[in-house]
């Protein structure tokens, strides 16, 4: 048994969802499935219920997920007391401050591992966290409506916004994604090499795979484009693509795919084709010019920098 599969059996089961529980874990629905499967011909039990929307956990997987968990969490405290003793960091009280942050889901990870590391070290600097879809906070932005010392968001790259954030503020660069189209071949859109946005206004019917702050972002990126704004299912299974395609439900069929977690879809037996469109998408940090560089908001970047690779380019 393997710490990493109780990690992975654990976020399955609080999200009902292993493709749910890849994105946050920032692995592939390959691998937890694959280590579930393998935890559970170790243990000769099955731990899940598996539906076509999910799953659920079985009676014994019940008990096993308190024991689970309760040893994730031991192997925190472990973690983080070895992290204490290793940088030889003692707790400092002699610093205090309130930090406002206004983040988008995509940046969770990063953040709890920041804070984790404030509240050990510094618990005098309180951290206020607001999460906010990226549409609301690039409207916040842009209109000064809500205060914050650092925003954290997702923003389409070839809009005029893009383009004049850099005089609004500081801003880094924290990785960008690209949204790939594939269209079912009875759709209009099969028999386009390429595509604009103004020909998305012809879907009557999408399917979107995305992290859900994508979502948002998305609408916000087509609405202005659409006649009719179409239906919108989201999910992160490709079984359930499959379903729709197979079952003849959906007869005009497009779906949108994070190229950083690519989708195990048999594109031609499923009738899809792959379309030469790239919806780009950039995740930055935004730092206003009245956020003051005050000691404790410092910690706490030097922390947010340090909590994951990608955020190795934040500058402040």
């Amino acid at each position: 048994m393997r710490l990493e599969q109780l990690l992975y059996f654990v976020e399955t089961a609080e999200r009902y969802s292993m493709s749910l529980a890849a994105e946050v874990l920032h692995t592939s629905h390959q691998n937890i499935s694959k280590s579930i499967r393998q935890l559970e011909d170790e243990l000769n039990t099955s731990l899940f219920k598996r539906s076509r929307t999910g799953v659920t956990l079985s009676p014994t997987g019940k008990k096993l997920f308190i024991y689970a968990k309760e040893a994730l969490r031991n192997i925190d405290l472990i973690y983080d007391t070895a992290h204490s003793f290793s940088f030889n960091q003692p707790v400092d009280k002699t610093v205090s401050g309130t930090i406002n942050v206004i983040s988008s889901a995509s940046f969770n990870s990063g953040l709890i591992n920041a804070i984790k590391t404030i509240n050990l070290h510094y618990p005098n600097i309180t951290i206020v966290f607001t999460a906010l879809e990226p549409a609301y906070i690039n409207f916040i932005m842009a209109n000064h409506t809500q205060d914050a010392d650092i925003f954290l968001t997702s923003i389409d790259p070839q809009t005029s916004f893009a383009e004049s954030i850099e005089k609004l503020g500081t801003v880094s660069l924290i990785r960008h994604d690209s949204l790939k189209l594939l269209a079912h071949k009875s759709t209009p859109l099969s028999s386009y090499s390429s595509i604009s946005m103004k020909k998305l206004q012809d879907i009557p019917l999408a399917f979107l795979r995305s992290s859900s702050d994508i979502m948002p972002l998305y609408l916000q990126l087509v609405k202005p484009h659409l006649r009719k704004l179409p239906k919108i299912y989201y999910s992160n299974s490709a079984d359930i693509i499959q379903d729709y395609v197979y079952s003849g439900i959906v007869f005009s069929l497009t779906t949108f795919l994070t190229t950083r977690r690519p989708i195990n879809l048999p594109e031609q037996q499923c009738n899809l084709i792959p379309l030469n469109i790239d919806i780009p998408i950039d995740h930055i940090a935004f730092i206003p010019p009245k956020t003051k560089r005050t000691a404790a908001f410092n910690i706490f970047m030097q922390a947010l920098r340090d909590s994951s690779p990608e955020m190795q380019n934040l500058v402040w």
